[in-house]
């Protein structure tokens, strides 16, 4: 019985995300975009733990911070497009 409605309640609640991002796009994309800013500034800010994000984030990076603080810029460019293109369909501007 308990195994059977937690398997439900699993299965409701990935639904309702996945709902949520074909619904709302945008709320993601503001949530990622917050996210690459905050990689990007411990990155900017150097030390072991950027070190530490730059090797479990970009492993073929080995370490390279200026590299990654590369590949963090032109996530969060093309991220802030996404969200771009997202505000104007919701908008309607872009007929």
């Amino acid at each position: 019985m308990f195994e059977s409605l937690f398997a439900i309640s699993f299965v409701g609640a990935i639904l309702l995300y996945i709902a949520d991002l074909f619904i709302r796009p945008w709320k993601y994309s503001q949530d990622r975009i917050k996210e690459l800013e905050r990689r990007l500034n411990i990155a900017r800010e150097g030390g072991l733990k950027a070190k530490l994000l730059a090797w479990l984030n970009a492993p073929k990076l080995r370490g390279n911070l200026q590299l990654y603080q590369k590949l963090l810029e032109v996530e969060l460019e093309a991220e802030k497009r996404r969200y771009e293109i997202y505000s104007l369909l919701r908008r309607g501007d872009h007929v």
